[in-house]
């Protein structure tokens, strides 16, 4: 194979910041089928004429089939069902050579959790398989079949730009890119749920099913889908802070606060609880954080906030694949104080229990504008062409199964705003690799079960932290 160019457009613009490609690319990747000098500080691994180049600091998994055939790799940290943390190696039960390979492996994929990319590498067949928001991002490159982490990995000539969403509305958060789309025109976001065949550039939906059960439930039901939530829950969070050195951040809010709740069993594993301050709500997470953890002994840290600078800002949009102003810049300092080389466990997808993407709809009847709001590909002075992103957005919706369109807005939030919005963010954080617990298929479904009045009350946190925790009944969320 001839040699690529060396390096890439992110190697150069690191290089313009003033930064090794390592510190700047920290837990990234990339998978060509062309020989690349591998930076400094990076790792390689060839089979099957692909090289698979990445950070020191990215865990990699070796994928065998029944034989111990090397058939691909697992990156990030993923979970087995019953809660089991791979390191190192994972065993297909089949064997390559099988015509059902793909379905048992894909039905593994199916129920991992964590946050993960499963890059499959077959002498027939090159897919990969996303976790079940997006939160290891990955986008591919349609030119040229490069699959990398972010968007300046993909490339190895300047970006040109997407003629369709306006990147300067994406920098200030008034959109966000959605359905695949990045700020290259010819470079796509891989999309939960689906896999990529690198071959095509397709990709193709194997989660949820039409046997997948999305339904809602009686409300008689609501109490035990929580209990069996709050379990599943607790077992994931469990296994991997014992697996890894973990820290949590607590806040006053809801979500942090259900994760603790859940893994009581496990406070001993956990390296320390914080909180940081940078506005007015932070401080208050800040004081509360304080009491829940002196009630329940455990160590916790505050870190104070300050400003980002100039350059952690653009070392944090190169990251991140150029999107942009957030939430997370403005903690984006404090980010580079905690100590590093810690799984951070997070609660982000949790909102889904609060009914937030259905926000005065109601069962059974599908409000297309109010998808389309969901989506935030553009604000109410949008000046272009509506109706090319509505046929988008159907296409999509064509994809999904009868029990998934009947939560489809649950499902825009799993597929497009998370994956969007948040996986690659996680890039531009990353001293600390994380790891959200309720990334898990089968917390989803139940989550989607629970009837809408039950989640709009908060039944479900009050009912997992009330159980588990009871002595922070008279704490307040602020």
């Amino acid at each position: 194979m001839p040699e690529a160019k060396i390096g890439s457009l992110g190697a150069q613009l690191a290089n313009d910041l003033g930064l090794s490609f390592s510190q700047t690319f920290l837990h990234q990747f990339i998978l060509s089928n062309e020989t690349r000098k591998v930076p400094a500080g990076w790792c390689q691994e060839t089979l099957n004429g692909f090289q698979l180049s990445h950070c020191a600091s990215l865990p990699v998994s070796s994928m065998l089939d029944s034989n111990g055939a090397h058939c691909g790799w697992i990156l990030g940290i993923a979970l087995r069902f019953k809660g089991f943390v791979i390191k190192k190696k994972f065993t297909v039960p089949a064997a390559l050579d099988e015509d059902d390979f793909f379905d048992v492996l894909t039905n593994q994929i199916t129920h991992f959790s964590g946050r993960y990319l499963v890059l499959v590498n077959t002498p027939k067949t090159v897919r990969v398989y996303g976790d079940p928001v997006g939160d290891l991002g990955c986008v591919y490159n349609t030119q040229t079949g490069v699959v990398a982490a972010s968007l300046s990995l993909a490339l190895d000539r300047d970006i040109i730009q997407n003629p369709e969403i306006d990147h300067s509305d994406v920098a200030q958060g008034l959109e966000v890119y959605g359905l695949r789309s990045t700020r290259d025109a010819h470079v796509q976001r891989l999309l939960p749920n689906h896999f990529l065949e690198v071959a095509t550039g397709q990709q193709k939906r194997f989660w949820p099913t039409e046997s997948t059960d999305l339904y809602a439930r009686p409300k008689g039901q609501a109490e035990r889908l929580a209990d069996q939530i709050g379990s599943r829950l607790g077992l994931l969070t469990t296994r991997l802070i014992a697996a890894y050195p973990s820290i949590l951040p607590l806040s006053a809010g809801r979500d942090s606060r259900t994760i603790l709740a859940s893994a009581v069993n496990g406070f001993e594993d956990l390296d320390h609880c914080f909180a940081w301050s940078f506005h007015h709500r932070s401080r208050r997470d800040v004081r509360m954080a304080q009491q829940i953890t002196e009630r329940l002994s455990l160590p916790f840290k505050h870190y104070p906030g300050r400003d980002p600078s100039a350059d952690q800002l653009d070392l944090y949009d190169l990251r991140t694949g150029f999107l942009g102003a957030s939430d997370t810049t403005r903690s984006l300092a404090i980010s580079e104080r905690l100590p590093g080389g810690h799984v951070m466990v997070r609660g982000n997808i949790m909102e889904i229990l609060r009914a937030t993407n259905w926000a005065r709809q109601r069962e059974g009847h599908l409000n297309f504008g109010h998808m389309r709001k969901r989506f935030r590909l553009f604000g109410a002075g949008y000046a272009g062409d509506r109706q090319k992103w509505d046929l988008k957005i159907q296409e999509w919706c064509d994809t999904l199964p009868a029990p998934a369109l009947a939560r489809v807005y649950d499902m825009v939030f799993l597929e497009q705003l998370l994956p969007h919005a948040q996986g690659p963010r996680l890039y531009g954080t990353p001293q600390n690799f994380i790891v959200n617990p309720f990334n898990d298929r089968k917390l989803l479904e139940w989550a989607m079960q629970v009837p809408l009045g039950y989640k709009r009350a908060n039944k479900v946190y009050d009912r997992i932290v009330g159980k588990s925790l009871p002595q922070l009944a008279d704490l307040p969320y602020l």
